[in-house]
């Protein structure tokens, strides 16, 4: 190979390496520092169709904020409330930072639970010190 071909092929190896790295950087999830002292309620809209009879939507509801709260780094900070027929809160502490937040908020929407829906309408971050 010439040196004209090194040089092309040397360009061409910075470049995919570059690449590679500017995408590793893009979509790598990176946690932020959360201050222990903040909280986050987390405001659902849920409904069912054709679930099962035995289980109402708040026990469905809890069971899923539950469950889903074990892949972040938060615990229940309270209990859930009932805003109306279809609408419940929870709050967690401390609060998600932006990665957590998203991994909860898909793992609420997920379908987790066979013909249960839930919406994330608003997660409202407060302090509690």
């Amino acid at each position: 190979m010439n040196w004209l071909g090194r040089i092309g092929s040397l360009l061409v190896t910075l470049a995919l390496v570059g690449g590679a790295v500017l995408m590793r950087d893009r979509t790598l999830s990176r946690h932020d520092y959360v201050d222990p002292r903040t909280a986050v309620e987390v405001v659902v809209q849920v409904e069912t169709r054709s679930g099962e009879r035995s289980s109402t939507l708040e026990e469905l509801t809890e069971a899923l904020l539950l469950s889903c709260r074990l892949e972040v780094n938060t615990d229940p900070y309270g209990d859930l409330v009932r805003l109306d027929d279809h609408h419940y809160s929870m709050t967690f502490r401390p609060a998600l930072d932006r990665t957590d937040r998203r991994q909860f908020k898909g793992c609420l929407q997920d379908w987790t639970l066979d013909h249960f829906l839930v919406t994330v309408e608003q997660m409202n971050e407060f302090s509690v010190e």
